[in-house]
Formats: C-alpha cells, sequence, structure tokens
C-alpha cells in the first residue's frame, strides 16, 4: 500500500479496470512488486478476481487467472486475521478510508 500512496493512487484505484487494460494491483504482480501470494490474499478477502474474469479477455489475464486458481488451493491463511489486519492497514494509510467493523 505505501507504492500505491507515494505513486499517488487509493486502495480502490488498484482495483479499477479502466479501458479494459488490467488493473493496476494485477500489473504489481506480472511486475513482482507484490506477490502471487499477496494477490491470493486479496482475492480471498475482496473477492477481485471474479470482476476480474468477467471483464478481462486477454491471453495474459486468462493465464494469469489459471495459475491463481490452480496455486490458490495451496495457501493456508486465517481469513479472517488477514481481513483484520487489511482494515486496519487501510485505516492507518488512507486517513478518509472508511472500513466496515463487522466482523
Amino acid at each position: 500500500m505505501e507504492w500505491a500512496e507515494i505513486n499517488g493512487y487509493t486502495f480502490n484505484d488498484l482495483f479499477r479496470i479502466k479501458e479494459g487494460n488490467h488493473p493496476i494491483i494485477v500489473r504489481m504482480v506480472l511486475q513482482r512488486i507484490i506477490s502471487l501470494e499477496t494477490f491470493i490474499i486479496l482475492d480471498r478477502i475482496l473477492g477481485c478476481g471474479f470482476n476480474f474474469n468477467k471483464r478481462l479477455t486477454d491471453i495474459i489475464w486468462k493465464d494469469f487467472w489459471m495459475k491463481i486458481c490452480k496455486y490458490s488451493p495451496f495457501i493456508n491463511i486465517n481469513l479472517e486475521k488477514c481481513k483484520k489486519l487489511l482494515r486496519e492497514k487501510i485505516k492507518r494509510e488512507y486517513k478518509y478510508a472508511i472500513c466496515g467493523t463487522s466482523k
């Protein structure tokens, strides 16, 4: 998230698809700014991958999504703990972010 803030993006900007281009978060994985595992965790929390899959049709995305789907079952996480950590990080780093407090 530090990268996003330094480059003038909000958290939501990372997940926007503009004009059929890959969202910033996907480009960050492809450029190895963040790991595949980080993307998988964010996808489990936010469900962003299925939305991307509905809107992106290019071969790069299809290969990427297939890799995510095959690799994801091997990533074991405490989802509730990850949700809590993400919520706290967003509140701390984005002053005006609104994060739900329900568990």
